[in-house]
């Protein structure tokens, strides 16, 4: 059983790969998840049985004060992940899975098969807030039986994420993790410039407000890629809108775009690598990791560094 957490399209995106990879080696595989995240792996592996897991229904403010509003949603997430686990353990019973693979759910394990999870969250980052959530969440990662990291040691577009002095757990690096192919040259320009958005409401919605009204004037063919299906827009002629996008259509707007416009999730990071673009990364206003990845990336991979406001 493999779990994958609803929290932007970012785990979806790139457990597809992984899910891939255990098709094609004869496992036979079920997926775990909700919300958009269930929809897009829905999509993706049509034949494949499905199970809804409780949503963890994260909200981001709206305003910079990401921290206190995550904190006021800690009891829900806990409720959410002790729902998970219960109903995982009655999954295994049922269906006698051999293993599982979890994607950040930290509630997706149990004693009675093997539970890997995978997760780039090792140091959190943000003060005294992010101490206090990264012993929290190794708390959590200490009860799999093992741990996977998405990311190669060697070219570490993770930075100090991944870092956990005396791991305990048997732990795996998977390399860069993308469901999109990379072009082995740069094509055609079609698109002045790309815009790729995904996460939590109401941020998502705030940033393509945004850009649409400064970026419209400024560039004659411009696509956009909202990562909800949910939130249909009026926009002029010369912008293409596709709600929500498959791997292949990521892969021909990075490689026929001049220009990108995107969060700075880590998901977005390993999906971008390799492209020849120029990147603008916009974090998530209070969003400490999209924040210290966009700070990183400006001086590992040359990309700009915006902040929203």
């Amino acid at each position: 059983m493999f779990c994958v957490l609803n929290w932007g399209l970012g785990h979806a995106t790139r457990s597809t790969p992984l899910i891939s990879s255990l098709l094609d080696e004869g496992h036979d595989v079920h997926i775990a998840s909700d919300g958009i995240a269930l929809d897009v792996l829905s999509d993706a592996f049509p034949s494949i049985t499905v199970h809804r897991l409780p949503a963890y229904n994260v909200r981001y403010a709206k305003h910079r004060f990401f921290g206190l509003k995550l904190m006021q949603q800690t009891v829900q997430i806990y409720k959410a992940i002790a729902e998970e686990h219960k109903l995982v353990k009655q999954l295994v019973e049922q269906y006698g899975f051999d293993e599982i693979i979890s994607d950040n759910r930290l509630g997706c394990r149990t004693t009675s098969c093997p539970s890997t999870v995978i997760s780039h969250q090792l140091t959190i980052k943000g003060g005294l807030a992010g101490t206090l959530a990264t012993q929290v969440h190794r708390f959590f990662i200490r009860k799999f039986n093992a741990l996977w990291i998405p990311d190669d040691e060697s070219i570490n577009l993770s930075g100090e994420l991944t870092r956990w002095d005396n791991n305990p757990l048997p732990t795996r690096w998977l390399g860069v993790l993308s469901r999109i192919a990379k072009p082995h040259k740069k094509e055609d320009v079609i698109y002045e410039a790309a815009i790729i958005l995904s996460g939590p409401e109401p941020q998502r919605s705030i940033l393509e407000t945004q850009l649409l009204r400064l970026l419209t004037p400024k560039y004659d063919s411009i696509v956009l890629v909202q990562g909800n299906p949910n939130k249909p827009i009026d926009a002029p002629a010369h912008v293409k809108v596709i709600p929500l996008a498959s791997a292949e259509e990521i892969g021909f707007i990075l490689s026929r775009s001049k220009r990108l416009y995107c969060r700075s999730g880590y998901s977005t990071i390993m999906d971008i690598h390799g492209f020849d673009l120029e990147v603008t990364l916009i974090p998530t206003p209070g969003q400490t990791e999209q924040e210290y990845l966009a700070r990183y990336h400006e001086k590992k991979s040359g990309y700009r560094y915006m902040k929203q406001r």
